[in-house]
């Protein structure tokens, strides 16, 4: 599985109700294209960053499961065609 933390500056005075909203969506979205894609936890807020922490299992179809970045990759080329 893979695992990715990812940390985000924001401008003072954002509102972290709006942020989270938009990183669900975000989340929902990309699970239309790779279904293991989840956030592992709630986004953590500490001054003006979030850090949030994904991860993805692959489908399982043709690669190793712990392969979901490789399905991230695949389903990119796949939606610009």
């Amino acid at each position: 599985m893979m695992r990715d933390t990812i940390y985000i500056r924001f401008a003072s005075g954002a509102s972290q109700e709006e942020i989270t909203a938009s990183i669900r969506r975000m989340v929902r979205e990309m699970q239309q294209y790779v279904p293991g894609y989840r956030l592992r936890t709630e986004p953590l807020y500490e001054d003006n960053q979030v850090t949030v922490m994904l991860e993805v299992e692959g489908s399982g179809d043709f690669l190793p499961r712990y392969s979901g970045n490789l399905d991230i990759m695949t389903a990119a080329r796949g939606s610009s065609r």
